[in-house]
């Protein structure tokens, strides 16, 4: 694995109205506007430690881990890559994620986890691939989340690189957790989920074929030893901003 990356993932998830604090502001998160720290907040080429910002955008009717017809919770996303730590704080800090009311009593809320970026394998066109599943894990309580991150990168990583149908992924990165609560950085909501996988495809049909395999079936076992609950959906890939180049090296 290359040496880990500083990211700031925002997650869209799905909660109750009355879980949203009063002065969440109103956000369209979705393909055509995703700006969820409000408007003119969106990081581009200018911005300063800007490595790459990147967004994942649910795939209606594509693999999910949900049957509810509204969708998985989780269902959309950002990633923002800097070059240090400060620089991600020197971005972050006039901003606040923002929350968008959906009728039903239910609303669309974005929160934030600080993550260190581990790429167990890269694509030739890293960030580029079209088709994304974004899959969300969630430890034992038994395990401490040092414990699940040195599992979760180390034997059970090496498992999916093992596995003949694994191949099929064309790029593979764990996303750990690392938010502290004495970090500035620290967003409490966010902080539910320990970790988040993401496969990256080729096409819908090859990451289909890898969830209807037996392969797949061993991986979700081995999750099973230190992960209590996993949830996944799948989504397009959008690349937003490069500046460093991650996407299209060379």
């Amino acid at each position: 694995m290359s040496a880990p990356r500083i990211v700031l993932q925002a997650l869209r998830i799905r909660v109750a109205t009355s879980e949203v604090p009063s002065d969440a502001t109103a956000d369209r998160f979705g393909p055509e506007v995703v700006d969820p720290f409000g408007p003119g907040a969106t990081p581009g080429a200018a911005t300063p430690g800007l490595l790459f910002h990147l967004h994942h955008e649910r795939l209606a009717g594509a693999p999910s881990s949900s049957a509810d017809e509204e969708g998985p919770r989780w269902d959309g996303g950002a990633q923002l890559a800097f070059a240090t730590r400060n620089a991600l704080a020197a971005w972050l800090a006039p901003r606040r994620p923002r929350a968008e009311p959906t009728g039903g009593g239910a609303t669309r809320r974005v929160v934030t986890t600080l993550c260190e970026e581990h790429v167990v394998r890269e694509s030739e066109t890293p960030l580029d691939d079209p088709v994304v599943l974004v899959r969300h894990h969630w430890r034992h309580p038994a395990l401490s989340r040092a414990s699940f991150r040195e599992t979760w990168r180390g034997s059970h990583a090496a498992l999916v690189e093992e596995l003949p149908a694994a191949t099929r992924i064309r790029r593979y990165v764990q996303l750990h957790n690392v938010g502290d609560p004495g970090d500035p950085l620290y967003d409490a909501a966010g902080d539910v989920v320990d970790g988040t996988s993401l496969w990256s495809f080729a096409s819908l049909e090859e990451l289909e074929t890898l969830l209807a395999g037996s392969d797949y079936r061993e991986i979700a076992a081995d999750e099973r030893d230190f992960c209590a609950t996993t949830e996944f959906f799948t989504a397009r890939s959008r690349v937003l901003c490069d500046p460093s180049g991650v996407a299209r090296p060379g």
